[in-house]
């Protein structure tokens, strides 16, 4: 994880509780933004219906500290 920048690990949620990520999934402010569109796009070009797309989010959990290279 130290190698990512850390914007990204605040995005993805690093370091945060499970409450903490939980809290900011539902306010849709943390996640992949655009991943869905991406997928569409992607679809569209290969001349590919998609019928449904289903996106979500949960937590992986650790109880080992991690280390960000930046602290």
């Amino acid at each position: 994880m130290k190698k990512r920048r850390l914007s990204l690990q605040k995005k993805v949620g690093v370091g945060m509780t499970e409450e903490e990520f939980n809290n900011l999934a539902s306010e849709g402010k943390i996640g992949r933004v655009g991943l869905e569109e991406s997928l569409r796009l992607l679809a569209s070009g290969l001349n590919f219906e998609l019928e449904k797309v289903e996106n979500s989010i949960s937590p992986k959990l650790t109880d080992e500290a991690l280390i960000n290279g930046f602290s």
